[in-house]
């Protein structure tokens, strides 16, 4: 892959890879210095997949029903135990959008949600 300034490529795993050799790379190799943008897996693009969320006032009516439960449960919080099982069931789910960290179901950012005792997946998954 040649790095350019005037179109950025679609990232594959292959040129990620040979992004870490680039000199422009950061050490984390994961900020391109040359595109001034963000690089690795979760950048990959994916043509035939666009991202769809709710609409915002679903998503807002959504997390306010799920924040008033978590209120009224007393705002009790999950170990951290079970918050990282809920996490890796997020991760490995069609609907969940590593980059962002939301959901496209309930378009919540899950590292709050996954947190709630009260609150629960948007399909029954935990």
């Amino acid at each position: 892959m040649t790095c350019n300034r005037i179109t950025k490529p679609e990232f594959t795993k292959e040129q990620i890879a040979e992004c870490g050799k680039c000199k422009h790379a950061s050490a984390r190799v994961k900020w391109c210095g040359l595109f001034g943008d963000w690089i690795g897996e979760q950048k990959i693009i994916v043509p035939s997949k666009k991202i769809q969320y709710p609409s915002m006032p679903t998503m807002g009516k959504n997390f306010a029903k799920e924040g008033i439960k978590h209120i009224a449960g007393g705002m009790k919080k999950r170990s951290d135990e079970e918050y990282k099982k809920c996490m890796a069931i997020c991760d490995i789910c069609e609907w969940f959008v590593k980059d962002k960290v939301r959901c496209q179901k309930c378009g919540c950012k899950m590292q709050v949600k996954a947190r709630w005792v009260t609150a629960h997946c948007p399909i029954n998954k935990w």
